[in-house]
């Protein structure tokens, strides 16, 4: 009876670099490191050809005729998850110097925690752009609502109101003399008296 041989126990971490390219691309595979090279070349001349395929990072070095593959180290695991860590932990130790934007085998929590600054601000920008886009339609849904929620609207005012009613009729001094309650402020900060308090102070 024959053992199957689990091909991940001669698995590989490569790199793919170029001269003409100053970062080079991190990757894993149970293949040889000819077939490997030879697969990434043949992904890029489809999408070259068809135009339709999927982009990949690696595109940016394999393009070059002078690229090259070279092992960073033999690996005996057991699997492609395994695999994948082995991969993601060797990226990770070359971050500022490689093309991959994937890190295999991260989590989607670590992705959103190494990213967390970068997915804030395209949240940002995606929902300043769609309210500019959907201006007028989102205006009209707040219509419709208010209008079909105005008890339930005005029920919740009132308990807001009586829950605070100590804090919002407090009334605050200004610098400028005035007086204004909480809810008022700005109201108050464009009064004239204000205006000219603050003119007077520049």
């Amino acid at each position: 009876m024959t053992t199957e041989i689990n091909k991940y126990h001669t698995s590989k971490i490569y790199r793919i670099s170029s001269p003409q390219c100053e970062k080079f691309y991190i990757g894993s595979t149970t293949q040889t490191l000819k077939e490997r090279l030879r697969h990434h070349k043949l992904d890029y001349k489809r999408y070259i050809e068809k135009g339709n395929e999927r982009y990949l990072t690696s595109f940016e070095v394999v393009k070059f005729d002078d690229a090259i593959i070279e092992l960073i180290k033999n690996v005996n695991c057991e699997n492609r998850k395994e695999l994948d860590r082995i991969e993601g932990d060797c990226i990770k130790e070359h971050h500022d110097r490689i093309l991959n934007k994937n890190v295999a085998g991260r989590t989607l929590k670590e992705y959103r925690e190494t990213h967390k600054n970068e997915i804030k601000d395209r949240m940002k920008d995606y929902g300043k752009e769609y309210r500019e886009v959907y201006k007028n339609e989102i205006k009209e849904n707040k219509k419709k609502y208010r209008e079909a929620h105005k008890n339930e609207i005005k029920d919740r005012m009132k308990q807001y109101y009586e829950a605070r009613k100590d804090k919002l009729n407090e009334k605050f001094d200004c610098d400028c003399g005035g007086k204004y309650l909480l809810h008022h402020k700005t109201r108050h900060t464009k009064t004239k008296k204000h205006q000219l308090f603050i003119s007077n102070q520049l």
